[in-house]
Parts: C-alpha cells; structure tokens; sequence
C-alpha cells in the first residue's frame, strides 16, 4: 500500500507515520509538506493508493497561499483521479467538512481524533466507503425540523425537503458513520426498517449511494461548528 503523507508539519507526519507502520504489511509512505510536493509526485509516476491531506498547509490556496484549502483539495483530486483523499485537518466545523466532501474527499479526520481514527478512516475509505467526524451542528431537530404536515421545513426545493422526520435521523446518523446495523439498535427499530428508510431518502433526496447520500446531507448542513 502506498500512502502520500501531506502535512507542513514535521511533528504530524512524525505521529501519522507511525500509526501507519504499526499497521504492518508492505506499506510504502511518501511525506509532502506542501500541496507542490504532493503535485511533484505526478511526473514520477507514482500512483498512491490513498492520500492524507492537510487543508492548511503551503500552496493549498487559489492564489499560492493556504487560504481554505478546497482550491488545493480540487487540484489534488484532479491530478490524481480515482485516488481516495482523506482531509486530516485541525478544522473541523461543520462548514468546513462539508466543504471538503462537496470538493471530492472521501474522509475527513480531525487532527485532535488521533493517530487512531486516522487509520480507521484509512481501512473504511480503502474499502470503498466514506468516513466522516460526528458533527454536533447535523441534528435532526436542529437541520431539518419537522413541519406540521411531518415533512422537513427545508424550504420548497430544497433536496431534504421530503424527507420524513424518521428519515432525516437515520440519515443524521449515516452521516455520523453508522453502520445500517448500529442505526438500527440506536432508533431502537430492526434493521430492516434502516434499510427502508434509506431506500426512501435516497430517492427523495436524488442520491445514487450511500457515499453520495452523505455529500448530500453534508452539503445541506447549516455552516457553524
């Protein structure tokens, strides 16, 4: 497995570094402290199986600066199509993770989660699936308070405003990297019913998977955090 390592700080990558050689296996890591570095890697040839992306870190802004990071992220994504990014960042509000999904990251770590959940993510993201923090801000009550008619109060138009009250919590908590099997037992319902549930809120919502249902939500999210 080949991981690009792209953090400005030798420290980060320092502890990254070992929480991914403690996984064991052939692993081959290749560190970056900037968004040119990482670039750098296109003319060698090289071709990670999956990068770990700092936001704020030398050349990730439009202009050459830091900025936000999402100019950087696209560029990323773009050079190296078909490559899982996951953003490991000391930003974690709920504008800002959403941001990084709309932008094409399959994962988004916070720094303050640890060496740890950095390699969960790593293990999910490879196996095809998305890997998000729990955002306290993503609350059905709060995002999608239901109408007296049962429906989402989203505003007409807008792409949750069909979903049920019951919808928007199992979808809250796919979001939060449940498993069908995990949402179940925290509704207190079988899994099947998960099952329909997201069945229904992917159609209303026009969501092809469970990734996409996912960038969906996030990008509906309120900004804050």
């Amino acid at each position: 497995m080949h991981v690009v390592l792209a953090d400005d700080h030798d420290l980060v990558r320092d502890g990254l570094r070992a929480h991914l050689e403690a996984i064991g296996g052939e692993i081959v890591i290749t560190e970056a402290g900037s968004c040119g570095d990482v670039l750098a890697l296109v003319g060698t040839g090289a071709q990670p199986d999956i990068i770990l992306l700092d936001l704020n870190m030398p050349g990730m802004g439009a202009a050459g600066g830091t900025g936000d990071g999402m100019q950087g992220l696209r560029t990323i994504t773009g050079a190296f199509p078909g490559v899982p990014v996951i953003i490991v960042s000391g930003y974690s509000d709920t504008a800002t993770v959403a941001a990084a999904m709309r932008n094409g990251a399959r994962g988004f770590v916070p720094k303050t989660s640890g060496g740890r959940s950095v390699i969960a993510a790593l293990h999910q993201v490879l196996d095809g699936g998305i890997f998000v923090p729990e955002v306290p801000t993503i609350d059905p009550n709060a995002v999608w308070p239901p109408s007296a008619a049962g429906q989402m109060s989203t505003g007409s138009g807008h792409p949750l405003s069909l979903v049920s009250a019951r919808e928007g919590m199992v979808l809250q908590l796919l979001v939060r990297g449940l498993t069908n099997k995990e949402i179940a037992l925290q509704l207190g319902v079988k899994e099947i019913t998960v099952k329909v549930h997201l069945q229904h809120a992917y159609r209303k919502i026009g969501a092809s998977n469970r990734a996409d249902a996912v960038r969906i939500v996030l990008h509906a999210a309120p900004p804050g955090g």
